[in-house]
Formats: C-alpha cells, structure tokens, sequence
C-alpha cells in the first residue's frame, strides 16, 4: 500500500479547505464535512450545505458540522446559506475517494431597510348636523332611514318621487290655489293628514294634530315645499310614525301622520 499523501491546509477568503490523504482502497466518490460558523466563530446550526446544481445538499447539525458524501469527481460550486446570513460561494475541486474538510464562514446580513413613508388619513368630514342621524340610524331606531346614497342615485329626481316610493301611505295632496302638492298619509275623517317637516333640526311646517288642513281650505301657503331643496344637496332624511317620533321634535305633539326630518350639505 502507498503511503499516505498529505496535504497542507490552504486558506482562502472565508473557507479553510484542507485535504485529506488519497487511499486507493476507499470509494471512487468523494465526501465533504467541515464546519459553519458566523463571523464570531460561533457556530451555525441548520446551515445548509449544496452544490449549485442542486444534485447533493445537507444542513449543519447543532455543533455547525456538516458531512457531504457520494460526490463525483470534477470541480463543484458548492454554496452555503442560512436565513439571516449572506450566502457564500466556492468552487471546489474534488478527486476519486478524495475527502475534503473545510470551514465556512458567514456573515451576518445587514439588510438596509427601505424608506417608508407615513402618510395619515385624512378622516371622511361629517356633518355635524348628520350625526343624529347617524346616531339613531346605527340604533336602528323605529323610523325608515334615507342615507347620502339614496340621494346620489336619484339624481335629478323630485324628494317627493322618492319619498312616495319607500314609505307606505304617503301621497301626494292637490291644494286649491296653489302648485304645491305636499305630502300627506292617509286621510282621517274628512281631513287630509299632512305629515311634518324639520330640515337641519328646524320645524318648518308643524301640522296641528286637532285641526289638520282640509283639501278646500286656502292653507297651501303656509306649507314647506320640500322639492325646492335639490336631491344633490340631501345628505339624509328619516321618517318617523307619531309614537316614534324622536322626543326634540315631538314636544307638542307630533303630526296624526308622522314627521319627515330631511339633512341637507348647507
């Protein structure tokens, strides 16, 4: 048997490879172990070891030592890497039965952290006038609720058409000697049953629940005619029955026929 061949240990940058003796009674295949340690020499578990390719690869164990066998002869690119470190590179050229030992040293990655830019949202306003609304909308109170939305979608339209259309009852009054046309529910006795009228938390038409408007009085001029505001500037409107009337607008008495409260943007 020859004797063994030795080699001297060679540094190179990050790696210490050295050479193990050639036994022509060992396997044609080659083997690399080592260890991997951080810059402060400590060592590295669950590093992982593998050639470039990808044809062989192990991890450290918890002492940082690693074992790679079965590889062919020729030159590899083996790299090692471990999450938080930068990766390393090496070609190493790799002899029959050949054993390699080398040491692998990472550095710990100091990731530059990209600018981040703060901006604060610029809260949605609210009118102060809708808050009420708001308030009793979300507890869900007795009355039928018109939000902003409602308003959008009908642009265009008159706020009696969609008044019409969503609370039962409603209709439409003919006065004599006037073009006004309000709103009133169903008729008691011989009376026509107008509803009340409070825009931005101001009643602006109180219906007198003991004597209501007949269809032949000449009482036309004293209504509030809702369609002069636009469906554009309405932000709200609920409407309540007499017994659900919220009590700010029931203090008298509210209309025999409920009270319709209409927000507007100004």
């Amino acid at each position: 048997m020859k004797p063994q061949q030795s080699f001297a240990r060679a540094l190179v940058p990050f790696i210490a490879i050295a050479i193990a003796a050639i036994s022509p009674l060992s396997a044609q295949t080659a083997s690399l172990s080592g260890t991997v340690r951080d810059s402060s020499d400590r060592p590295l578990a669950n590093a992982e070891v593998l050639f470039r390719d990808g044809k062989n690869s192990t991890r450290s164990d918890d002492s940082g030592k690693f074992v790679l066998t079965r590889i062919q002869p020729g030159t590899h690119s083996i790299v090692v890497r471990m999450v938080g470190y930068e990766s390393f590179a090496a070609d190493i050229k790799f002899t029959a039965s050949q054993k390699v030992e080398a040491d692998f040293l990472l550095n710990q990655y100091s990731a530059k952290l990209s600018k981040v830019t703060i901006k604060a949202t610029k809260p949605e306003f609210m009118s102060p006038r809708l808050a009420e609304f708001e308030e009793r909308r979300l507890s869900h109170g007795a009355g039928r609720f018109f939000t902003a939305e409602v308003f959008e979608k009908a642009q265009g339209s008159l706020l009696t058409d969609i008044f019409l259309g969503r609370i039962p009852g409603l209709r439409r009054v003919n006065l004599p000697h006037t073009s006004l046309r309000p709103l009133a529910g169903r008729p008691i006795s011989k009376y026509n049953c107008f509803i009340q009228i409070v825009v931005n938390g101001i009643m602006v038409y109180k219906a007198d629940p003991g004597l209501p408007p007949t269809a032949n009085s000449n009482a036309g001029d004293s209504f509030y005619d809702i369609d002069l505001l636009t469906t554009a500037n309405v932000i709200g409107a609920e409407y309540y029955s007499p017994s659900a009337t919220p009590p700010r607008y029931n203090a008298t008495g509210a209309s025999p026929c409920g009270t319709l409260l209409i927000w507007t943007k100004d």
